[in-house]
């Protein structure tokens, strides 16, 4: 069961303007702790060292490089991070990108721009969802 007081959440976005705007609003909302990289090789490394276990990934899904599909099937496949709840940042809404998505069991969207009381939702509904399922 996850400790609510203990909730670290990683977010992936090459945008540093949207990575500090998801921050302040998610430490200032709701008393988890919040970490940032840019880019999906960074979030590989970050994932990889284990320390703080992440219990939640808000990943964009188009990024120069390794894109958010890319980051998540490895982080999921090659980290062995198969139940960590991820949501979506991203303005894509395309049948392409919804399959994807479904695929790698992705828990949610937040559509960008996004509306600080409904990331402030979306975080909070799948970490509580995640709490009890455990």
């Amino acid at each position: 069961m996850i400790d609510l007081e203990d909730v670290h959440i990683l977010i992936v976005d090459d945008d540093e303007l949207i990575v500090k705007m998801a921050s302040d609003i998610i430490s200032s909302r709701l008393p988890y702790k919040v970490h940032a990289v840019n880019s999906g090789v960074e979030c590989l490394n970050f994932l990889n060292r284990r320390i703080p276990q992440i219990d939640l990934l808000l990943v964009d899904v188009f990024m120069p490089g390794m894109d958010g599909f890319e980051t998540l099937s490895k982080a999921r496949q090659v980290l062995g991070y198969e139940r960590v709840p991820v949501v979506l940042l991203t303005a894509a809404t395309d049948r392409e990108t919804v399959i994807k998505a479904s695929q790698l069991q992705v828990q949610g969207y937040v559509k960008k721009p996004f509306n600080a009381n409904v990331l402030a939702e979306k975080v909070a509904s799948v970490i509580m969802k995640t709490a009890f399922e455990e």
